[in-house]
C-alpha cells in the first residue's frame, strides 16, 4: 500500500507541472503521513508486544495460582492426615492408658491380697508358735527333773525355718510386682509425653493452614477475563485435586492395613504381658499352696507333738499311780514285818 503510494506521487510529480509550487508542500505533507503511520504501525508492534507480556504475566500468574492451589490442597491433605492420624495416636494412646491402668489396678489388688494373705498367715504362725511355746513352758515345768526332752521342741525351729522361707517367697512377690508396676506407671509416663508430642505436632500443623489459607491473593485484583482464566485453570485443578484424592484415599486404605497389622503386634505384646503376669500368678498360687502345705505339715506336727504331750502325761499318772501303789504296799509290808516281830518276841 505505501509503494502505490509513492507511485502516485510520482505520477502527479512528473505528469502534473500545473501544481509545480506545490509539489513540496505535498511531498512533505506525504512523507509526515508516512512518518505518522510508521510511528502508528510502531505503536501497534509495542502494545502488541505489551499485550504479549501482558499474556505471559498472565500465564505465569495462572501457574503461580496453580502451584498455590496445589499448595494449598497439599497442605490441607497433610493437614487432614495429621489430625486423622492424631486423632487415632489419641485413640490409641487413651485405650492404652486405660489398659495400662486396669493392670496397675489388677497387680495393686494382687499385691493387696497377698498383703493380706501374708499377714493372715504371719498371724497364723505367731499364734501357732504361742501355742508351741505354751505346751513347751508347761512340759518343762512339769518335767523339770525329768531327763527326758520332749520331741516337740524341734517344732519352733521348723517354723522358724517354714516363716523364713515363706516371707522369702513373699518378699519376692513383692519384689515382682513392684517391678511390675513401676513399669507399667513408667509406659504411662512415656504415653502422656507422646499424647503431648502428637498435641504440638497437631497445633503447629493447624497453625501452619492458617497462615498459608491468610496469605493475600494477588490475582483477585486482576479483570474478569484474567479471572474466568483462572476460574478455568481451578476447575482443572480441582479435577486434579479429585485424583488426589482417589490416591489419598488408597494411601489412607495402605495406612490402614498397615495400622491394623500394627494393632495386632500391640494386641500380640498385650498377650504377652498377660500371659507374663499370668504366670506370676500362677507362681505366687504354688507358692500360696506348698506355704499352705508346710502350715499344715506344721499343724500336724503340733496335733502329734500335743498327741504326744498327752500320752506323756497318761505315762506320768500311771506311773504316779504304780509308784503310789508300790509304796503303799511297801509300807504295808513293813507294818506286817514289824507286827510279825512284836509277836515273835
Amino acid at each position: 500500500m505505501a509503494q502505490e503510494d509513492k507511485d502516485v506521487l510520482a505520477y502527479f510529480t512528473l505528469d502534473s507541472p500545473a501544481i509545480g509550487s506545490k509539489d513540496n508542500q505535498l511531498s512533505e505533507i506525504w512523507s509526515a503521513l508516512w512518518d505518522q503511520s510508521e510511528r502508528l504501525v510502531q505503536e501497534m508492534g509495542a502494545q502488541q508486544e505489551q499485550h504479549k507480556a501482558e499474556c505471559v504475566q498472565l500465564q505465569s500468574n495462572s501457574e503461580e495460582h496453580q502451584r498455590r492451589a496445589a499448595q494449598l490442597e497439599a497442605a490441607f491433605s497433610q493437614s487432614t492426615g495429621e489430625l486423622q492420624l492424631a486423632r487415632e495416636a489419641h485413640e490409641a494412646t487413651q485405650r492404652e492408658k486405660a489398659s495400662i491402668t486396669s493392670q496397675i489396678e489388677m497387680a495393686r489388688r494382687q499385691l493387696e491380697e497377698e498383703s493380706r494373705k501374708v499377714e493372715e498367715k504371719d498371724a497364723m504362725i505367731a499364734e501357732l508358735q504361742a501355742k508351741v511355746q505354751q505346751h513347751r513352758q508347761r512340759e518343762e515345768e512339769q518335767q523339770a527333773s525329768s531327763s527326758r526332752r520332749p520331741s516337740f521342741e524341734v517344732l519352733p525351729g521348723v517354723a522358724g525355718r517354714w516363716q523364713a522361707a515363706t516371707s522369702e517367697s513373699h518378699r519376692c512377690v513383692r519384689e515382682a510386682l513392684a517391678m511390675r508396676v513401676e513399669e507399667l506407671t513408667t509406659k504411662q509416663g512415656d504415653l502422656l509425653l507422646e499424647r503431648q508430642r502428637l498435641l504440638g505436632a497437631l497445633e503447629e500443623s493447624r497453625r501452619a493452614v492458617l497462615n498459608c489459607l491468610g496469605v493475600p491473593n494477588p490475582v483477585a485484583a486482576l479483570d474478569s477475563a484474567r479471572v474466568a482464566g483462572l476460574e478455568q485453570q481451578l476447575s482443572t485443578e480441582r479435577k486434579r485435586v479429585v485424583e488426589q484424592a482417589v490416591a489419598l484415599q488408597r494411601a489412607e486404605r495402605r495406612v490402614s492395613q498397615l495400622e491394623s497389622i500394627h494393632r495386632q503386634g500391640e494386641a500380640t505384646q498385650a498377650g504377652q504381658i498377660q500371659r507374663s503376669l499370668n504366670q506370676e500368678l500362677q507362681k505366687s498360687n504354688e507358692r500360696r499352696i506348698q506355704a499352705e502345705l508346710r502350715m499344715r505339715q506344721v499343724q500336724e506336727c503340733a496335733a502329734m507333738a500335743t498327741e504326744e504331750l498327752g500320752t506323756t502325761k497318761l505315762d506320768m499318772i500311771r506311773l504316779r499311780a504304780a509308784l503310789d501303789e508300790h509304796r503303799r504296799l511297801q509300807q504295808s509290808h513293813i507294818i506286817g514285818l514289824t507286827r510279825g516281830h512284836g509277836y515273835a518276841s
